[in-house]
């Protein structure tokens, strides 16, 4: 309707100016020395009226091929390669023609209509099933291979305003994050939103500001995506999406010499299409995602098809291809990261023990880790890495370990060290419980780093392409 619209807007005015042309004319036809050129711009006239007239027929055209369109049902309509695809407005309805390129593994647009949206108990996982797994997968060989991301999800505009969060909560988190890392070289963190970070860095002194360049320099300290705020991606205009991920990237570029490679967005509600087309054009090479349905998730898990190669609707070559990570359950807070069980995944949020303030609802409590305990705890979580691990089809696992407004103090950083004891077991049992642990890794190397001997990377993977069409 808008093409329509502006055509006709187009008509109208060259009918004016025709008509403005011909007024004046008038008056040099008396001057018979003006007479050739007043005939040559009735010609120009003429060859314009005729061109008008085309696009008055097209236009007509397309009007009535709406009509013919207005159905009450407005189901896709499959014609050899190519589709016209109805949508309802306001108005009317809308019809465009897209040609199906190359085929893919999964159409979203089919999926939805496949999917029962039963919202069946899935136990444990609510959302999904009782996962079982046979212990004998994993060997010498196949070892399972962990990356633990601590994170911490800073929004600018949420039950507080930017300056209260940033006053209350933010700029402890970053100067406790700075104490810490400077103190522990193999431990690293991830940052997403620049609009708190920028504001931070900028009052800093001159060897606070040369410190956390060291940082970067080192990959202790990763920033992913990199835009100003973590945008929503439902109600957002590309625009101004465009312009906050400018603002922020360039931000970075200016101040640190440094272009994120991940995506990180974990808190917008409902994904759009757009979003990886426009960090595959920033130079970004992978996204992590998080809230889809969780039966689009339960769906996709079951074929082991969480991470993908999502492509454009209208993409006939797979040039816009973005390798994303879905995350399976609820939430990316900690209870919801480490496996399908948050009864038990709550239990290795160390920010929750005693006199911490913090509690699992689930009823357990954390416990700090000790010689005594930590062979149990360490099967404990085992075994929910494990079950996690199944729903994707390589043995590297990503868990994140954070949540809103985390690692405030130099205390939460330090509690969350209770992990450590898990990668120190002593080697027979490190190898009886056959897992290779990294505790800490940047976004980046957890969807390319290298898998153990005899699994491919899945950086090399193609696990599927995609269209997903919001």
């Amino acid at each position: 309707m808008y093409r329509i619209k502006k055509k006709l807007s187009r008509l109208l005015f060259s009918v004016i100016l025709l008509a403005l042309i011909l007024f004046y004319a008038i008056d040099f036809v008396t001057d018979k020395s003006n007479l050739h050129n007043v005939e040559i711009k009735m010609k120009l006239i003429e060859d314009e009226l005729f061109l008008r007239q085309k696009e008055l027929k097209i236009v007509k055209d397309e009007i009535k091929l709406i009509g013919r369109n207005d159905v009450a049902d407005s189901e896709d309509r499959h014609d050899g390669n190519e589709r016209n695809v109805q949508r309802k407005g306001e108005y009317g309805n809308c019809t465009c023609s897209v040609k199906d390129s190359q085929k893919v593994d999964i159409e979203m647009l089919d999926l939805y209509k496949d999917i029962p949206f039963t919202n069946a108990d899935g136990g444990e996982w609510t959302q999904g099933w009782q996962i079982k797994y046979n212990s004998d997968d994993f060997n010498e060989v196949n070892k399972l291979k962990v990356f633990v991301v601590p994170h911490s999800h800073n929004d600018p505009g949420w039950l507080r305003t930017y300056d209260e969060y940033y006053e209350r909560t933010t700029k402890y988190i970053l100067y406790s994050m700075v104490n810490f890392l400077s103190s522990h070289n193999d431990m690293k963190f991830v940052w997403a939103e620049i609009s708190f970070f920028s504001r931070w860095f900028e009052k800093l002194p001159p060897h606070w500001k040369r410190n956390i360049k060291q940082m970067v320099d080192r990959g202790q300290l990763e920033f992913v995506t990199g835009g100003w705020v973590m945008p929503d991606e439902a109600n957002s205009h590309w625009l101004g999406v465009t312009i906050q991920l400018i603002e922020g990237q360039n931000w970075l570029k200016k101040h640190l010499n440094v272009k994120p490679k991940s995506g990180w967005a974990i808190d917008p509600f409902g994904h759009s299409a757009t979003m990886p087309f426009l960090l595959k054009k920033s130079n970004l090479k992978n996204i992590l995602i998080q809230r889809t349905h969780y039966e689009v998730k339960k769906r996709l898990a079951q074929d082991k098809s969480l991470e993908f190669h999502w492509r454009q609707i209208w993409d006939k070559s797979g040039k816009t291809d973005m390798f994303t990570h879905m995350m399976p359950f609820l939430s990316y807070g900690a209870p919801y990261s480490c496996g399908p069980d948050p009864r038990i995944c709550c239990q290795f949020d160390f920010e929750r023990l005693p006199d911490k303030g913090r509690t699992c609802k689930w009823g357990v409590q954390p416990e700090e880790i000790t010689d005594e305990n930590v062979v149990q705890k360490a099967q404990l979580l085992l075994d929910q890495w494990r079950k996690k691990s199944t729903l994707y089809k390589t043995r590297s696992l990503l868990v994140p370990l954070g949540d809103d407004f985390r690692y405030t103090t130099i205390g939460e950083w330090e509690d969350q060290q209770n992990l450590q004891p898990l990668e120190n077991i002593s080697t027979p049992f490190t190898k009886k419980i056959k897992c290779s642990l990294h505790l800490v890794a940047t976004s980046s190397h957890m969807l390319i780093e290298t898998t153990t001997t005899g699994v491919d990377t899945i950086h090399h993977a193609r696990i599927t392409s995609v269209w997903i069409v919001c």
